[in-house]
């Protein structure tokens, strides 16, 4: 049987060997010869590759090449999709997220409102789009912190994202154009005490030149909630008292399909716990017992979970719940009833992380979407709710 020269095959067969290869592998090929290029510069292509590798949709208009497009700008920042946690904002930290909009791609900060039930505020942070010129990316930065729009970008193998910033504006020597910065932070900022908030404030000034970031772990968060696992793990938004709201991820630990605990960790924190601290840990899996009358102080809560009564968890269980009189409630508790109630131990530290230790907590599951966290040495409770919209 005589042999196929690849070259010899159809257009329609060979545009679609094309959509298989990567980019590297087409610009070796269009230089084989007229017809090679000819086929590897074809728009479809690049459209096809674009929504293979980014889940991009491209489409030729009359000033725009889906192929120049994604040689010149999706090639390289492509790799960027997705979110990104800060990793160099002492204490503090943040959600980056990078994306494709409108033959655009927009890096924007995921930030939490003072109502842990809304969606994440989303600060647009840097847009990179292609010069008609000359068809090299352009980026301009939004943030008024930095104000400069000489950025680099450096994409480790490790997938380690650094956004470097220089030649930034210097504010030292002009005190209405630092109102105008302190204001614009305050416009999201959610810390309620004022000394709190500069600092943080001055955290960002001083960590304005380099942002590096690494992808954000969403272990187990596609687990659904079981009878054995009443937990659905994911990101939620609480309150944590002068400190604003901070962004919690909730880890599931599992042995086959049953849930033996579960971690609350910090995605964003603050100098008491920083984030990638843990905030809160389940211990066990069985759930407390405790009488209605018993819950209505912490001496009472303390005394039941001496007693150590507790059960397994059962599918569409319903337990009475009420918050302690000598309780303050960080975000007021709608709920007077809950699907479980787990002992646990919560994490508190001096100003800048200091003599961390563990303290005696509940956690109280209302729904699949909300929980509270008592911390019981503190006299203080903190609702969670999940987020849900994050692309």
């Amino acid at each position: 049987m005589d042999q196929i020269e690849l070259l010899d095959l159809p257009s329609e067969v060979f545009l679609n060997i094309l959509s298989f290869l990567n980019p590297l592998d087409l610009c070796s090929i269009r230089i084989i010869n007229v017809f090679c290029k000819d086929l590897c510069d074809k728009e479809s292509v690049w459209i096809s590759k674009a929504k293979s590798d980014y889940k991009v949709k491209l489409k030729v208009e009359e000033s725009f090449s889906p192929r120049i497009f994604y040689q010149h700008v999706l090639h390289k920042f492509g790799p960027m999709f997705g979110l990104w946690q800060r990793q160099n904002l002492k204490f503090y930290s943040g959600i980056l997220r990078v994306f494709y909009e409108d033959k655009t791609v927009v890096f924007e900060n995921l930030v939490p409102t003072q109502d842990i039930y809304s969606d994440l505020e989303r600060l647009k942070f840097l847009t990179v789009t292609m010069m008609t010129e000359n068809k090299k990316p352009m980026v301009t930065s939004h943030d008024k912190m930095t104000s400069t729009q000489n950025v680099k970008f450096s994409l480790t193998p490790g997938s380690n994202l650094d956004i470097i910033n220089s030649n930034m504006k210097d504010y030292i020597t002009s005190p209405s154009e630092w109102r105008e910065l302190l204001e614009e932070f305050k416009s999201w900022d959610t810390s309620q005490d004022t000394e709190l908030a500069l600092m943080k404030f001055v955290s960002l000034y001083h960590s304005r030149t380099i942002f590096s970031y690494l992808p954000l772990n969403w272990s187990n968060r596609f687990l659904t909630t079981t009878a054995s696992c009443p937990l659905k793990p994911g990101l939620f938004k609480g309150s944590y008292g002068g400190h604003g709201v901070e962004l919690v991820q909730l880890q599931i630990h599992m042995f086959g399909s049953t849930m033996l605990g579960a971690t609350g960790v910090k995605i964003t924190g603050d100098p008491n716990v920083p984030f990638n601290e843990v905030t809160f840990r389940i211990l066990g899996e069985d759930c407390l017992n405790i009488p209605e009358d018993l819950q209505g102080t912490v001496r009472g809560v303390r005394t039941a979970m001496m007693e150590k009564e507790t059960a397994p968890f059962r599918e569409n269980q319903v337990q009475s719940f009420r918050v302690p009189m000598d309780m303050s409630e960080r975000v007021p508790i709608r709920w007077t009833t809950c699907k479980g109630r787990w002992a646990a131990e919560a994490q508190i530290a001096s100003h800048m992380f200091q003599d961390p230790q563990l303290i005696e907590a509940n956690f109280i599951l209302f729904s699949e979407d909300e929980f509270a966290v008592m911390f019981l040495d503190l006299n203080s409770v903190s609702l969670f709710h999940r987020v849900k919209n994050l692309y």
